[in-house]
């Protein structure tokens, strides 16, 4: 304490900079098993922290029970609020001007899913909730839906033709 407060008030830029590389000195150390970072690690600590690691598995399970004991939602917007939840749930926080990114990778990699099971209408919702709260544009949401709507009419258009859903899916996809 008495090094931190003698180099604070010093005022030199020098003094503060070895306050700080005693400081990361001192708290270079992995939060769970205390052992000390070396060089090779704290180069890239910036991409991978222990305290970043997430048991996705776990917490996908919990969350989907939660959501499953929800009473005053339909089965749709349950099933909804898991797929994005389980999508979410691997992605760094980031700020919201990242979620009209996050909308459209949710709605390609998990748009199979949203038409297979007749989740449209309960998607639209959904983004409709994240447009009203200001966290997407109108365009963003035009542009998700319109991707949705897509692999909707080409299903649609595969079963007149008496094509199988599965197939138009994943040639569409791949």
């Amino acid at each position: 304490m008495t090094v931190k407060v003698s180099l604070m008030l010093s005022g030199s830029k020098r003094g503060l900079n070895r306050y700080c590389n005693f400081w990361r000195l001192i708290s270079s150390h992995h939060i769970s098993s205390l052992d000390p970072f070396f060089l090779s690690t704290t180069v890239n600590l910036k991409r991978h922290h222990s305290d970043d690691q997430i048991y996705v598995h776990y917490l996908t399970h919990v969350v989907s029970q939660l959501i499953l004991d929800f009473t005053d939602v339909n089965d749709g917007e349950k099933e909804i609020m898991i797929l994005w939840n389980c999508f979410i749930l691997p992605v760094k926080p980031l700020s919201d001007r990242k979620m009209p990114e996050l909308i459209s990778k949710f709605s390609k990699e998990n748009g199979e899913t949203i038409v297979s099971k007749g989740l449209v209408k309960n998607f639209l919702l959904h983004l409709t909730n994240l447009h009203s709260f200001g966290l997407i544009k109108a365009q963003d949401l035009q542009r998700a839906m319109l991707y949705i709507y897509s692999l909707e009419n080409k299903i649609v258009e595969a079963k007149l033709e008496g094509v199988p859903s599965d197939t138009v899916l994943n040639t569409t996809l791949a």
